[in-house]
């Protein structure tokens, strides 16, 4: 029962590790501040007029066709302006009053890699995560041999994923596992390491 909840407080955490962050940009008299950004797919850009001055945000893509997808407010004053990106690529926006004073921002919105970028420097390395049908797991500075797995759901029940183990990767076939957030502990010699494993 230990075991269990202290999986269920790691997965507590890695889900809130992966929560996504939201970026905030004041819009002053004739600029974005910051003005440009480059932020995670899934992550909110939160711009804040209070000065009271006549802005707006726009993104449209009838203004900026290269944009992936069109964003923006009226012109206003004394507001609050939140959107959400969850397509990766390059935006562009403007003050439709003020932008040939300069008042122009950018937002680049990052894929996330295939290797998940916080486990690359531990001793286990996890990917593609998320995946939907084999996921791999590179171990670095533990000896691959003999590593005993053990994985768990959710809710903490141990699931069965078929793995095979081949100098030092440990390949594992999810694709009869429903789409969620697992936990795999891998247990070499003295070492215990748990990684979170998304399928989509």
């Amino acid at each position: 029962m230990k075991n269990i909840l202290s999986l269920l407080v790691l997965l507590a955490g890695a889900l809130s590790l992966s929560a996504q962050a939201v970026h905030n940009v004041s819009v002053n008299s004739m600029s974005f501040s910051p003005s440009s950004l480059t932020i995670n797919v899934g992550d909110t850009v939160r711009w804040e007029e209070s000065a009271g001055g006549a802005h707006n945000v726009n993104g449209q893509t009838t203004t900026f066709p290269s944009n992936p997808e069109s964003f923006g407010n009226a012109v206003s004053s004394v507001w609050v302006y939140k959107y959400k990106f969850n397509t990766p690529g390059t935006y562009s926006y403007r003050c439709d009053i003020h932008f040939s004073m300069g008042m122009t921002g950018t937002v680049v919105v990052t894929a996330p890699s295939s290797v998940d970028e916080k486990q690359q420097n531990g001793e286990v390395v996890l990917y593609p995560n998320p995946t939907k049908d084999r996921a791999t797991v590179k171990l670095n500075h533990i000896s691959g041999s003999g590593a005993e797995v053990v994985s768990y759901d959710a809710t903490g029940k141990q699931v069965s994923i078929p793995m095979t183990q081949i100098n030092g990767l440990l390949e594992f076939d999810t694709s009869a596992l429903s789409k969620g957030i697992y936990v795999i502990s891998i247990t070499a010699g003295e070492q215990t390491i748990t990684r979170k494993l998304v399928i989509d």
